[in-house]
């Protein structure tokens, strides 16, 4: 099952660190759009704990936009 951005969109929910996530872009970083360090951190940690992905450090730095995300994960879930 691929991920999207509805999949990326429930994480940043549950990491509460925004209310409304309906406005979000896409391709614009999170931190610009009212998310910090820590809730980009929470976002990855709710997403590599429900699909089983490990994130190393220096590939979370680069992880900035939903669209980054979901191409991330998608590239490493099992075919």
């Amino acid at each position: 099952m691929p991920i999207g951005r509805d999949e990326v969109l429930s994480a940043i929910r549950e990491s509460q660190f925004l209310e409304d996530v309906s406005g979000l872009r896409d391709d614009v970083k999170l931190t610009e759009q009212g998310i910090d360090s820590l809730g980009m951190f929470n976002v990855l940690l709710v997403l590599s704990e429900r699909f089983g992905v490990l994130i190393p450090d220096q590939d979370a730095e680069r992880l900035n936009t939903i669209n980054q995300i979901a191409e991330y994960f998608n590239q490493r879930l099992p075919k």
